[in-house]
């Protein structure tokens, strides 16, 4: 029997990988995957809450935009989808350009907003 993956588990590595970026030759990577992490912890967790709590069915297709537009209605979730849009538009830079000015800045910033986005995820 498969052993479920503890979305949670994504949480504590983004931010591992955040702290250990300073000390590593390779802070950039760190950085990059601790970013990708913080959006795939929310993610994943909010796609559960839609599938788990709310009884939804999760599509196959544009999971992540279909995931994002059902939190809508109550102010908390209204406030998560803007969160998982952030986070998402920084995990796409981080994952896919070159180049991402103030890399440093945004991971502490994704980390923020996906501390914000779990306890808003507990509220509802």
């Amino acid at each position: 029997m498969p052993v479920t993956f503890d979305w949670e588990d994504f949480v504590i590595l983004a931010k591992k990988l955040s702290e250990e970026a300073e000390n590593s030759d390779i802070e950039d990577a760190y950085l990059r995957s601790s970013i990708s992490r913080g959006y795939f912890a929310v993610f994943c967790l909010a796609r559960n809450h839609l599938r788990d709590v709310e009884g939804l069915k999760i599509p196959t297709k544009e999971t992540h935009k279909w995931v994002k537009n059902h939190f809508t209605g109550t102010n908390t979730k209204l406030k998560i989808k803007v969160q998982l849009e952030r986070l998402r538009d920084d995990r796409n830079k981080a994952d896919y350009n070159d180049e991402v000015k103030g890399l440093k800045k945004m991971a502490e910033k994704v980390l923020i907003i996906m501390n914000s986005a779990l306890e808003d995820l507990e509220r509802i």
